[in-house]
C-alpha cells in the first residue's frame, strides 16, 4: 500500500527520456536535477540519522510533485519495505534489494550499510544525467568502449572489465566497473566520484555526497549561467570602445579633406 497517492505526479523513472538510452552524451542536466539532488539526500541524510538504512533506492522509488515553493518540484523518497534499522542489516544481508542499484559491497559480500544507499542514489543519479542506464551492465566490452569513444574518454580502447574472484554476485560486476570507468574517464562531474566510490569506507555520507554534489549543480544553476552570459565584461567594453576610436574611418576622413580643400580654393 502506498500512503502518497495523492501526493505525487510519478516516479523519476516516469520522468526520464523514453525509450531511455544512455548512448548520446547530454550536453546540460535537465533544469530539476539540483532540487532532486537537494531533496533526495535531504531525505537520505534524515534516514541514515535515524539509524535507518532504506535499501532500495532507483528511480522508481523516488517521487515527485510539481507543487513546490517557487514553483519547483518536490521529491519524495517511497518504498520502505525492505528498510531497516543500521544494526540487523548483517542479518538480512541486502539480498533482496533491486540487483542493478546495489552498492559493490553487497554484489560482492553480501553487506549492506548507509554507505550502500548513497552508491545506490549515485547510480540513480547516472541514469537522471543520461550517462548511464543500468542495462549497460550486460552490454559487451566492445559495446562498451564505442559508448566511452562516443562520450570522448581518452583511454577508452584500454577499458576492460574487473573480474572480483568471489563476489556473491559475479554478474552484477562489470555494473561496478563500468560505472567507475566513467569516473576515471572525467565523462561525468568530479562530485560524482564521492558518491561511486567503490571502497564504502571512502564513500561520501548523504550529507556530505549534498555538499559536494550541489557545487557542479547548484540549485540556481539556470539563473546563473544567465546572469553570467548576460553579465557586461567592463575591461573587454573598454578595450573595443578604444579601438573603435583609434581605428580609421576611411569615408569621413576623405569626406573632410574634400571640405577642406574646398573652403581653401
Amino acid at each position: 500500500m502506498q500512503i502518497f497517492v495523492p501526493l505525487y505526479k510519478g516516479t523519476v523513472h516516469s520522468l526520464l527520456r523514453q525509450p531511455h538510452r544512455c548512448f548520446e552524451n547530454p550536453s546540460a542536466p535537465e533544469s530539476w536535477v539540483p532540487s532532486f539532488i537537494s531533496q533526495t539526500l535531504d531525505g537520505l541524510a534524515f534516514i541514515h540519522k535515524h539509524g535507518m538504512v532504506h535499501r532500495n533506492i532507483k528511480p522508481e522509488n523516488i517521487l515527485y510533485d510539481k507543487g513546490a515553493p517557487n514553483n519547483t518540484m518536490a521529491f519524495y523518497i517511497s518504498n520502505f519495505s525492505l528498510t531497516v534499522p543500521k544494526e540487523f542489516v548483517g542479518g538480512v544481508r541486502g539480498g533482496t534489494s533491486t540487483l542493478s542499484f546495489m552498492a559493490p559491497e553487497t554484489t560482492r559480500d553480501g553487506e549492506c550499510d548507509s554507505a550502500s544507499d548513497v552508491y545506490s542514489f549515485g547510480v540513480t543519479l547516472l541514469e537522471v544525467l543520461g550517462k548511464y542506464c543500468v542495462s549497460e551492465s550486460r552490454l559487451s566490452v566492445d559495446e562498451w568502449r564505442a559508448k566511452l569513444k562516443a562520450f570522448n574518454a581518452k583511454y577508452y580502447a584500454s577499458y576492460r572489465d574487473t573480474v572480483v574472484h568471489g563476489a556473491q554476485l559475479p554478474k552484477m560486476q562489470p555494473g561496478h566497473s563500468r560505472i567507475q570507468s566513467l569516473v576515471d574517464s572525467f565523462v561525468v562531474r568530479r562530485s560524482l566520484k564521492y558518491v561511486l566510490e567503490q571502497d564504502p569506507r571512502l564513500r561520501a555520507t548523504a550529507s556530505d555526497a549534498c555538499r559536494k554534489l550541489l557545487i557542479d549543480y547548484p540549485l540556481c544553476v539556470n539563473g546563473r549561467h544567465q546572469r553570467r552570459e548576460a553579465a557586461p565584461q567592463p575591461r573587454r567594453e573598454v578595450a573595443l570602445q578604444l579601438q573603435r576610436e583609434a581605428a580609421p574611418q576611411p569615408r569621413r576622413e576623405v569626406a573632410l579633406q574634400l571640405q577642406d580643400r574646398k573652403s581653401v580654393v
